[in-house]
């Protein structure tokens, strides 16, 4: 194979270009995927446009990470070793297998604990489920409405295509409503985890840092917990308080949002690509 290039120019000019070409492919996306705003809530823009920023954000330490001369070595030739011709079939099995063991089942971290795997495996599945349904709905790709004859009857539409329909009091028509109180709920099991064993694990109390270790915890609390406050207010309270939990759990989620591209969330985007270093390391 033949050697790695060296990076070339600024790597602030580079990093800030793809942070504006990530952030415009979201702008576009969000414009094509709700029909020139058709579909949009006017409602969500700050949830946009808190997502833009972060996406830029993300683009921008992403290129910046690449740029590093071990990640760039890795990551070269991870795809060279992914892409060879005879071992294309064998690769992508290879990529099925790891990716279900490492992000369905999260077991590159089964083997250090029990606990960990348990904290770890809510955090992550709790947090893609809401955003599977957060991001969406406030870029405007999925919106619900009555049915023009039957209230009773909500129609799901995907970029302004009617994809199926539920009636009300049905089991569809609680999850889809319910869906990110679950995801809250599965967040919170996965902090509980987390501080149980940061609070029982004297080798977890000795290195742990609250930048890296506590800090991540606290954003997911809040916003899990002022969401559930949502649901609570809207059934168990008549609506008391609801316009001052709303602002509440928007700012929560906002200052997530701004925060992800800067601390250990981060690293949920690394992953991926870490998944060429297993390929290197076979090679």
């Amino acid at each position: 194979m033949k050697p790695v290039p060296l990076a070339k120019g600024s790597d602030v000019a580079h990093a800030t270009g793809w942070g504006l070409l990530v952030a415009g492919l979201l702008i576009l996306g969000i414009l094509v995927g709700s029909r020139g705003l058709r579909d949009f809530d006017p409602a969500l823009v700050s949830y946009a446009g808190a997502t833009v920023f972060a996406a830029f954000g993300i683009g921008y330490r992403y290129a910046m990470w690449l740029r590093r001369p071990p990640t760039r070595v890795y990551w070269t030739r991870g795809w060279q070793i992914f892409l060879r011709p005879s071992k294309l079939l064998a690769n992508l099995a290879h990529l099925v297998r790891i990716f279900v063991n490492n992000f369905v089942l999260q077991r590159f971290i089964e083997h250090r604990s029990k606990s960990r795997w348990t904290a770890h495996w809510f955090l992550a599945w709790g947090c893609i489920l809401a955003a599977a349904v957060t991001f969406p709905l406030s870029f405007g790709w999925i919106r619900f409405e009555t049915a023009r004859d039957n209230q009773q009857i909500y129609n799901a539409f995907m970029f302004g295509i009617p994809v199926g329909h539920f009636r009300l009091g049905t089991l569809v028509a609680e999850l889809s409503f319910n869906i990110l109180d679950i995801a809250a709920v599965m967040v919170l099991i996965g902090i509980f985890f987390a501080m149980l064993r940061r609070g029982r694990d004297r080798g977890a109390m000795a290195v742990q840092q609250f930048s890296n270790d506590l800090m991540p915890l606290i954003p997911l609390f809040a916003i899990s917990v002022t969401g559930l406050f949502l649901t609570a207010s809207t059934h168990l309270m008549h609506g008391v308080h609801y316009i001052f939990l709303s602002q509440l759990h928007a700012i929560t989620v906002i200052l997530t949002l701004l925060y992800l591209p800067f601390g250990k969330f981060f690293h949920i985007f690394q992953r991926p690509a870490q998944l060429g270093v297993d390929f290197y390391k076979q090679a």
